[in-house]
């Protein structure tokens, strides 16, 4: 929201590029958002029992860099460095939905409860 109102403040001479760099910000931010509220709407039916468990095979890897992505922001803005070590292609069964909705809600909690500049 801070960005979007630097960008709108018509006093404000932001040179091109640092418009188009925060414009391209504002624009990965809305997308996180997007799927962090698709992804909470489904976590909502599930509680709801409306969507049932459909366990699969899944590449723990692959799950983490999409979760990473939804807070990668958050960290950045607080200082905080996400670092995520998967030491091979693991492989879990699990259903994909509650998997993510767990690992964002941990991510999250981390961002949320370390302290600026933390690791």
């Amino acid at each position: 929201m801070g960005m979007t109102e630097m960008m709108a403040d018509e006093t404000l001479q932001i040179p091109k590029q640092e418009r188009k760099e925060l414009a391209s910000l504002v624009s990965r931010s809305a997308r996180n958002t997007f799927t962090l509220l698709e992804q909470l709407l489904e976590w909502s039916r599930i509680e709801n029992k409306l969507i049932h468990f459909k366990p699969q095979n899944l590449v723990l890897s692959d799950i983490l860099a999409d979760c990473l992505k939804i807070v990668s922001e958050p960290a950045r803005v607080k200082g905080v460095e996400l670092k995520v070590e998967v030491f091979n292609e693991s492989v879990i069964f699990g259903d994909l939905n509650m998997l993510q909705t767990v690992i964002r809600n941990l991510l999250s909690n981390a961002i949320k409860f370390t302290p600026q500049g933390g690791k």
